[in-house]
């Protein structure tokens, strides 16, 4: 079960964001298995887009203390774009036993952001020097 959240096609990505969602999963490792999906940076986005578009269907199904789980590991989203779309849904959406894991994953996303901002160039120009081609 846990394997599946290594699969890069969107299309078996697609697949197993349903799954997580299906009666085949056990309701709880779904929230990991959807988890793993969000903290992988080349599915996150649509791991994002799904939770976010099916956000009523899983506060329909996990109990009130699992859903700070399913976005807690937005807190590896790196990019503006993620971060304003993060707080945006968490503002509009709030999840009252998860006040905490919200507050955390928000303050980690923002430091990706900044560190990105920070160090990225100077990462990318030693590994280039370090590991090029």
């Amino acid at each position: 079960l846990f394997v599946l959240d290594e699969f890069q096609s969107p299309e078996l990505v697609a697949k197993t964001l349903d799954l997580a969602l299906s009666k085949d999963v056990r309701l709880q490792d779904a929230p990991h298995l959807l988890g793993g999906l969000l903290s992988r940076r080349q599915m996150q986005n649509q791991a994002w887009t799904y939770i976010t578009n099916n956000w009523q269907r899983i506060r329909t199904l996990f109990p009130e203390d699992m859903v700070p789980g399913v976005v807690s590991s937005a807190s590896s989203f790196s990019t503006p774009a993620q971060l304003a779309k993060l707080k945006s849904f968490l503002a509009a959406h709030p999840i009252p036993s998860g006040k905490a894991t919200v507050a955390r994953t928000i303050e980690r996303a923002t430091v990706n952001v900044q560190f990105r901002k920070n160090a990225a160039a100077d990462l990318n120009k030693w590994l280039q020097s370090n590991y090029g081609d």
